[in-house]
C-alpha cells in the first residue's frame, strides 16, 4: 500500500475530471461533501439494461467506467469554493486485472484477485491517493501489493502526476 501526496492539486483533478486519464479505471464509490454530501455508488444497475443490448455486453464488470460517471462528479465538484472532501475509489477493470498479472510476475491468477484500488482523498489540506489490493485467499507474498505500487507510480509519471510518496 502507498501512500501518494498530490503535489499539483490543479493538473490532477484536471486529468481525473476532464482528461481521460483515468477513464479505464471503473468507480467503486464516490463521496464528495460540498454544500450537501454526495454519495454515488459504482455498482451497476442490471435492471437498467436491455437483455442482449450492446451498451449492456460494455459492461461485464460489475462497476460503472469512470468515465461514464465522471461528468457528474465534475458538475458536483465545480464552482468557485473548493469542496469540503472527497473521496473516490476507483478500481481497476477484471481486463485490465488480467492485464496487470501478465505484465508482472507476482504468480497470483486473476481469479485469486478481488481488486486492485485507487483510493484519492480530499480534506481541503491535501489531496492524497493511496494504493490498496484485494485478494480472495489469504497469502504472505505480498508481490502483487508491491507490483501494484510500482504500476501506479509508473501510471502517475507516464501522464505527468506530480506527487510524493507519504
Amino acid at each position: 500500500m502507498d501512500s501518494l501526496k498530490i503535489l499539483d492539486e490543479k493538473t490532477f483533478m484536471s486529468k481525473l475530471l476532464v482528461s481521460d486519464t483515468f477513464d479505464k479505471f471503473l468507480l467503486l464509490e464516490a463521496i464528495i461533501g460540498t454544500y450537501s454530501t454526495f454519495s454515488i455508488d459504482g455498482r451497476l444497475n442490471k435492471e437498467f439494461y436491455l437483455e442482449d443490448s450492446e451498451e449492456d455486453s460494455e459492461y461485464k464488470d460489475e462497476l460503472a467506467a469512470w468515465g461514464r460517471v465522471k461528468p457528474i462528479c465534475y458538475e458536483i465538484i465545480k464552482g468557485k469554493q473548493l469542496p469540503v472532501s472527497f473521496k473516490i475509489v476507483l478500481q481497476l477493470s477484471k481486463k485490465n486485472i488480467e492485464k496487470f498479472l501478465n505484465q508482472t510476475e507476482t504468480g497470483f491468477r486473476k481469479e485469486e484477485v478481488n481488486g486492485l484500488f485507487l483510493n484519492i482523498y480530499f480534506d481541503r489540506k491535501e489531496l492524497k491517493c493511496i494504493t490498496g489490493t484485494s485478494i480472495k485467499t489469504f497469502s504472505l507474498d505480498r508481490s502483487i501489493e508491491y507490483e501494484w505500487d510500482r504500476m501506479v507510480r509508473k501510471f502517475f509519471n507516464k501522464n505527468y502526476i506530480n506527487y510524493e510518496e507519504n
